[in-house]
């Protein structure tokens, strides 16, 4: 019986897999339909989904299971057949897959994890509650994942950004520990930096750019109250952006020159054009000696300052 309930459940996923897809054909095609319908009459797709309603509390996991994928097809809140299930105050497509985040299934928890859309604030709270929880391994690097390629950084707050990093650093898991970071922070920095990767072809500056991410990431972390952590990954950043310069066999002098010509060139620069702001629009001298103090410390104030 569950062998029969499965494959019922399969058909009408295929179903709604080839509606989408004759859907989106005839919409290219400029013709009557609109981006979001249905050649699947009303009448039928009610039953249709009537019968995933029916099955997606199915007692079997592989029921369930292949509920879902069918389900996660027609989730947009765009989709004609959306609205009319709230209208007939019925649960929608993204609401059951809201709820199968908790399911005892760890097998239907990562299908919800993979099909779920994590473009509201919702979903992205959901993806990070379930990527920071106690669920089994295969599922927390699902939901990792998804935030990793799917969920903007800046969608992010500064909490969960540091909570992520520290619950992959911690982890025992060498799948998380090692695989889900060095991906979430690949996204990161490619996000960071502007750049989706770095060719053989690109300038010193554009090279020195893309390792500059590092530094422009800490604008995205707590370095201040999360010292470790944003530490820890700073020196893995490093390595990363190493290897991505196939500078993995070169003495790490050589690394270290490349970034800091650039890096200090524009440091002094910018360090000039704030110093000519300070005394042009200084309202007094004393106001000018104070921005003298502040961004030209003698050395033996430095001195008390990097010693302290």
């Amino acid at each position: 019986m569950v062998a029969a309930r499965v494959h019922i459940c399969y058909l009408i996923r295929s179903l709604l897999n080839a509606d989408a897809i004759i859907n989106e054909r005839i919409f290219e095609r400029r013709d009557s339909l609109s981006a979001n319908g249905s050649v699947i009459p009303n009448e039928h797709m009610n039953v249709l989904y009537e019968i995933l309603l029916d099955r997606h509390v199915d007692v079997s996991a592989s029921v369930r299971s292949e509920v879902l994928k069918g389900i996660s097809i027609i989730q947009d809140e765009s989709h004609d057949f959306f609205s009319r299930q709230r209208a007939n105050d019925q649960s929608t497509p993204l609401e059951i897959l809201r709820r199968h985040f908790r399911d005892e299934s760890s097998d239907c928890q990562l299908v919800a994890v993979k099909t779920i859309s994590v473009v509201a604030k919702e979903e992205i709270e959901l993806m990070v509650e379930m990527a920071l929880g106690n669920a089994e391994t295969k599922v927390l690097r699902a939901a990792l994942s998804r935030l990793a390629k799917d969920v903007d950084l800046k969608a992010l707050s500064i909490t969960q950004r540091m909570e992520l990093l520290k619950s992959m650093m911690l982890s025992g898991e060498p799948v998380i520990q090692s695989d889900a970071l060095n991906e979430m922070l690949s996204e990161w920095l490619d996000e960071a930096s502007g750049r989706d990767s770095v060719s053989e072809e690109d300038s010193v500056w554009d090279t020195a750019e893309y390792c500059f991410a590092p530094a422009r990431l800490l604008r995205f972390l707590e370095p201040l109250n999360e010292e470790k952590t944003a530490h820890d990954l700073m020196v893995i950043a490093f390595r990363r952006c190493r290897k991505n310069l196939l500078m993995q066999n070169a003495e790490v002098h050589e690394f270290v020159k490349t970034l800091t010509v650039l890096e200090q060139a524009n440091a002094v620069f910018i360090w000039r054009c704030m110093l000519d702001f300070c005394k042009s629009e200084s309202t007094s001298e004393a106001d000018w000696i104070e921005c003298r103090y502040r961004l030209l410390p003698t050395l033996h104030t430095f001195c008390d300052f990097v010693t302290k």
